[in-house]
């Protein structure tokens, strides 16, 4: 079991300055005084990117700040979190995420801001870190998975592209992501939405119920997501489906060698057609006697059992199933004070293929392995013997060669926050967040 585990304890106390307006008359003089122009009347927000809440121009920022809404996830059809993410122009650079087959975090989705790493991306619920996830992104550094934070919850998304470490530290060099969720319910929805790939694969469902209840005091709203998502497996695709798409052209094209035997010099010893013809029936009945250039005894072409389509056994896109709670509820006690208290629960369990399992005799050495050629008193030579990877109908199927990952999320906020004076405001709250898997 490997978990992540953030417990907070705050209290705060803040004083929020009004934005003045450059139009602001000054320090009063004696005598009449012409009359200024009114200058165009700027809009001002809070800008929620920062622990700190403060006010600003719409303009006058000093670094961008990106706003999606719930409206905007709804127009184009996310499914999830990460879909969003994709779609951010900050976003960059080659994540480990629904894609990836192998690594350290197959199951998470992570944020990369900048192309600066998803460890300089600091990501907050409603203004509030969460625990990263259980296991290191790349075997060496802390990063947080927003794959488990319910779609239909955002009520809109703050993205702070510009460095905030000043106020969070080293985790906020790229920018801030603050998802902030909805603390109303308009009403009981249920909502399913179903999509596939043009080319076909890749079928998602997504099925959420969301209600809630309000009165003059009191304001609930909870939420339950179940998403269904079917892989897309390379073969699939008429591009991905065989190593004849490589784009080096005839020096990448040759298959691959399924049963490979090689001498001390790395030349392949030849197999008989007819062992090659026994095997044609793995692989989708694509293995074949094939040969590749130079790889001979001689420097002639050499001779193996290979596949071109060996390459098609591998997923595009993993598969996904979750379910998603959240529910948040907020009591006033008085026209200053509030009580609020916010629990988020979720579980992932995805589903990939990182091509079948290969073997060679070898040795360890130098966090590595070193082939180990033997003598084969049978055919009287010392030969290296190679299996490029074990087929699937050696495995027993696709999905006996599936890899699964599973991730648990829960997170809960209860606390009280409220103003006093004319412009100071407290907060004072207990969070406990957990990622384990």
């Amino acid at each position: 079991m490997r978990s992540g585990v953030l417990v907070t304890l705050v209290l705060s106390v803040l004083v929020a300055v009004p934005a003045t307006s450059q139009n602001s008359p000054g320090p009063q003089s004696q005598g009449p005084q012409p009359q200024a122009e009114a200058g165009p009347q700027l809009e001002t927000v809070v800008v929620t990117g920062s622990r700190i809440p403060r006010l600003t121009a719409l303009d006058a920022g000093p670094a961008p700040v990106v706003t999606i809404t719930s409206a905007d996830i709804l127009q184009k059809g996310f499914t999830d979190m990460s879909d969003v993410m994709r779609n951010l122009n900050q976003n960059l650079g080659s994540l480990d995420n629904n894609t990836q087959t192998d690594g350290f975090s197959p199951g998470a989705q992570a944020v990369d801001l900048r192309g600066m790493g998803p460890n300089h991306t600091l990501v907050l619920v409603n203004g509030r870190r969460i625990a990263d996830y259980p296991q290191a992104y790349g075997g060496n550094s802390n990063f947080t998975d927003i794959s488990n934070i319910p779609t239909t919850m955002i009520d809109h998304i703050d993205v702070l592209s510009g460095s905030d470490s000043a106020v969070y530290g080293s985790d906020a060099i790229a920018g801030v992501i603050n998802f902030i969720l909805k603390k109303k319910a308009d009403g009981t929805t249920i909502d399913y939405r179903e999509g596939e790939t043009q080319l076909g694969g890749g079928s998602s469902q997504r099925l959420t119920l969301t209600s809630g209840y309000s009165n003059e005091r009191f304001d609930s709203i909870f939420t339950v997501q179940l998403l269904n998502q079917q892989p897309v497996w390379a073969f699939r695709r008429n591009f991905t489906d065989s190593t004849l798409d490589a784009p080096g052209g005839p020096s990448d094209n040759y298959a691959d060698p399924v049963f490979g035997r090689y001498d001390m010099n790395g030349n392949f010893i030849a197999p008989s057609p007819a062992t090659c013809n026994a095997l044609s029936s793995l692989d989708g009945g694509s293995v074949f006697y094939a040969s590749r250039p130079g790889y001979g005894p001689t420097g002639g072409p050499g001779y193996y059992c290979g596949s071109h389509a060996d390459i098609g056994y591998g997923t595009l896109e993993n598969g996904r199933k979750s379910i998603n709670a959240y529910g948040s509820g907020s009591y006033q006690l008085t026209e200053h004070a509030s009580l609020f208290l916010d629990l988020q629960a979720g579980y992932t369990h995805q589903d990939s293929y990182n091509s079948p399992l290969q073997w060679q005799n070898s040795v360890a050495q130098n966090g590595g392995s070193v082939p180990v050629p033997f003598y084969n008193s049978a055919t009287g030579q010392i030969e290296q013997w190679q299996r490029m990877y074990f087929t699937p109908n050696e495995e027993g199927g696709l999905q006996a060669g599936e890899i699964h990952n599973f991730d648990t999320t829960i997170s809960l906020n209860a606390g009280i926050k409220g103003s006093f004076g004319s412009n100071w405001t407290y907060e004072g709250f207990y969070g406990h967040s957990q990622n384990s898997g």
